[in-house]
């Protein structure tokens, strides 16, 4: 098995036949947002910002997290590639349609979450990038969600945030793309393939800007180096760590490395991307900005302002003094 660096899509036709499986990363692989705010870069730069406030690691994470997730909802995206590749001419989606034309499948493989699958199909959709030939019948445009299995997630580290219920979900292939929720891929790349046959698993390709992810997938897949032993493999058996579908299997990474430039650096966040990651640090902010969700769809309740004292009413001998004075007043306004 081996990873490699590219920084065109283009560079991984050569490697796609009717043998091959290819497994493509979504965010700064294929499509990239056509601003800062709510990149993969902003939400690296919003967990910095919330532990700065003092929101625990785990927490900051999940924080910035579901605030990139809801900007997903409504952002735009882009091809990572608009033409001109390494010199090939090619666009994201022409690349993915020349691996589809070499025979290959072709499918997603994205940490986001499922709830989001909707949209990232719209966007790619948007962006002429089609996924999934050559799954299961139909199923990569029947519109339908499919559930791979819900494998637990690996243990948490120095390079993974720990795993929490909000973000508890199945592995979801949806318009031939999975959403994996978390660094699952390996799991996944696994459990689609079993559900290919056995000559479609000759070679399993992942293109992803992320090495972390890269290392975890080649580390699932028993080490096949050269096509006799591929042949003799037959493409069954079980994987170490993925569950099955591996060994027999070649892997080949590639470390998409065009995008470096920008989403792998450190992002310094404008002003108010950085008051909206200190409003959600806040409890008053964040009942807040929970009225104005609610607000948003018609409804909701007068918020809680706390226990309120009676003010005390006046004692006589205070009413008295307050009357002189106020005549002393009119006396002095009117001489």
């Amino acid at each position: 098995m081996s990873i490699v660096e590219i920084t065109a899509l283009y560079e991984v036709v050569a490697h796609c036949d009717a043998s091959t499986t290819v497994f493509l990363d979504i965010d700064n692989t294929l499509l990239t947002c056509t601003q800062g705010v709510g990149s993969e870069q902003w939400e690296k730069a919003v967990t910095r910002e919330a532990l700065a406030c003092g929101v625990p690691g785990g927490d900051a994470w999940r924080v910035s997290c579901w605030l990139w997730q809801a900007l997903q909802n409504v952002t735009e995206m882009r091809q990572c590639e608009e033409g001109g590749g390494g010199g090939s001419g090619c666009s994201t989606a022409d690349a993915v349609a020349r691996m589809v034309a070499a025979g290959a499948v072709v499918v997603g493989l994205t940490a986001r979450h499922p709830t989001l699958r909707a949209r990232t199909a719209a966007m790619l959709q948007q962006n002429g990038i089609a996924l999934g030939q050559g799954i299961a019948a139909g199923a990569h445009d029947d519109g339908a969600s499919y559930s791979l299995g819900d494998p637990p997630s690996p243990p948490a580290g120095a390079v993974r945030p720990p795993s929490s219920a909000d973000m508890a979900c199945p592995l979801v292939l949806h318009r031939g793309a999975i959403f994996c929720c978390g660094p699952r891929k390996a799991a996944a790349a696994h459990a689609l393939l079993r559900t290919l046959p056995a000559a479609r698993w000759r070679t399993a390709v992942l293109v992803d800007d992320r090495l972390q992810h890269l290392e975890d997938v080649a580390g699932s897949f028993v080490d096949v180096d050269d096509a006799a032993a591929v042949e003799a493999g037959g493409g069954g058996g079980g994987g170490g760590g993925g569950g099955g579908g591996g060994e027999g299997t070649r892997f080949l990474g590639f470390h998409y490395t065009r995008m470096d430039a920008v989403a792998n650096q450190p992002m310094e966040l404008d002003a108010g991307s950085r008051l909206l990651a200190r409003a959600f640090c806040s409890a008053r902010a964040r009942a807040d900005l929970a009225h104005a969700a609610r607000a948003a769809e018609g409804g909701g309740a007068a918020p809680d302002v706390g226990e309120l004292q009676l003010l005390p009413a006046p004692s006589a001998a205070a009413a008295a003094a307050a009357a002189a004075a106020a005549a002393a007043a009119a006396a002095a306004a009117s001489s």
